[in-house]
């Protein structure tokens, strides 16, 4: 697989895209540094089309301009996790589900924390949006990048955190 990378800086801090020649495969947030070393070899690419086009809508979306990605993904996880996955994809733009809502609707209501381990697996954190995903009461709970990411990121969609809770506006 021929993959290339492309690191940027976002006012969210450093972030590193990662492509094969059709998709994005791995997004790596800015406290990533066990996930960055993996694709520590990959060599710098600036021209790469749809590293580019990655780059240019997360700026967007950090802009406050977008509210979903149109670029192509492909992250690779087990039969589980793509189900946990693409169940992330319908959760809309500035809206959260609880990890218990998430099992149910995979109808597997007793995996809850089957599910949050997968979400914790995504490859493709923001485009793949496991941010959205809260503890039933409220709380943000876990991510890659850390609840402070989080709750930029989900500030970023309109919500209002407050001690660490999503809360009603």
């Amino acid at each position: 697989m021929n993959l290339s990378k492309k690191t940027f800086e976002t006012p969210l801090g450093e972030f590193t895209i990662v492509a094969n020649q059709e998709a994005i495969v791995a997004l790596l947030l800015p406290n990533q540094k066990k996930d960055k070393q993996a694709f520590q070899g990959l060599a710098e690419n600036k021209n790469h089309p749809i590293l580019k086009q990655c780059e240019q809508e997360l700026k967007e979306y950090f802009a406050g301009s977008r509210q979903e990605f149109t670029v192509p993904i492909a992250g690779v996880g087990t039969e589980f996790q793509t189900r946990v996955w693409n169940e992330l994809m319908k959760i809309p733009f500035g809206q959260t589900t609880s990890y218990l809502k998430q099992a149910r609707k995979l109808k597997k209501e007793n995996a809850v924390r089957a599910v949050a381990g997968a979400n914790s697996k995504n490859p493709i954190p923001i485009l793949v949006p496991c941010h959205r995903v809260i503890a039933s009461d409220g709380r943000l709970h876990g991510y890659a990048g850390g609840v402070e990411l989080k709750k930029k990121l989900l500030e970023i969609e309109g919500l209002k955190v407050i001690n660490q809770r999503i809360v009603s506006s």
